[in-house]
């Protein structure tokens, strides 16, 4: 049974998640977000993360459209050509890979996140998502958890 004040984060997260680039088009990553549900993308360069694209920041582009009262094929195809670069977040939060499973839980409740790039310095090696942190929960709580199931 994990204890969430111990357990390393690196113990639950994914690892080698999708990514995607600054020069890649907001089009792609609005693709994988629809395609497999992600909540959250790392923006990476070379394997170094340099930013997080959610999916309020690919609607944030396109809503951009609607502003200006062109909610029409071409202006949305403009935007999503666009580099995600534009719309990525530059300050977000990471957690280190040895960070303990409770002290990340904190953070994402407590911030709203629904998901954390874990790195190694500014090296990207996962990706934690509530889902992570609800499965490592309901394992510290071991019976008690199956019973209510």
């Amino acid at each position: 049974m994990p204890d969430l004040h111990r357990t390393p984060v690196a113990d639950v997260m994914t690892y080698r998640p999708t990514v995607v680039a600054p020069d890649d088009p907001l089009g792609r990553a609005a693709a994988l977000f629809d395609t497999y549900g992600f909540d959250l993308l790392p923006v990476c360069r070379a394997g170094w993360l340099v930013g997080v694209l959610s999916r309020q920041d690919v609607l944030r582009g396109c809503a951009q459209a609607l502003t200006l009262g062109r909610l029409q094929a071409a202006a949305l195809g403009s935007v999503l050509a666009r580099p995600v670069e534009e719309f990525m977040s530059k300050s977000f939060v990471a957690v280190e890979s040895q960070a303990p499973l409770g002290h990340v839980l904190e953070q994402m409740v407590h911030h709203g996140h629904h998901a954390l790039p874990v790195v190694f310095g500014a090296l990207l090696l996962g990706v934690v998502t509530r889902r992570d942190l609800l499965r490592a929960v309901r394992c510290a709580a071991g019976p008690l958890a199956q019973a209510a199931a």
